[in-house]
């Protein structure tokens, strides 16, 4: 564990709007929190930011540095936590498959959210997890 400075308090009220849908990035004390409306207002906001802002090495970086701080960033979108980073983060098996070791990553209910808004996407996505499943158990159990 990195050496800790004084811990830090933060406190921010900001709103903003991207392409007409709302962000904001609240805090009071310890934890900063970025909320958007929804999933494609976030998407728009990480991707608007120049390539090199947002490698893993940078990341790994900023997470250093608000570990040392005690801080923690949580990234919020359609009401649910997408990721956290810093003093609280604590990465998961998804973080790793990702390659974010230092990030805690929860895809599971935005997810879901995103699915119910998009039912024909659902529908490919469970036709396609079908299918790959049924794939799978030929190739484990087929005949040779």
């Amino acid at each position: 564990m990195p050496n800790r400075l004084t811990p830090l308090d933060v406190v921010a009220d900001l709103s903003l709007a991207i392409d007409g849908q709302g962000i904001s990035i609240r805090a009071d004390g310890s934890t900063i929190v970025v909320e958007a409306e929804s999933l494609r207002a976030m998407r728009r906001l990480l991707t608007s930011l120049p390539a090199d802002q947002r490698n893993p090495e940078r990341l790994g970086r900023l997470h250093g540095a608000l570990e040392m701080a005690d801080l923690t960033v949580e990234v919020r979108a359609d009401g649910n936590m997408i990721a956290r980073m810093g003093a609280d983060a604590d990465a998961s098996a998804m973080s790793r498959l990702l390659r974010l070791d230092y990030v805690e990553v929860r895809a599971a209910r935005p997810a879901l959210s995103a699915l119910k808004q998009r039912p024909g996407l659902a529908a490919a996505l469970i036709a396609g997890g079908v299918a790959g499943g049924a794939a799978l158990l030929y190739l484990l159990f087929g005949r040779r």
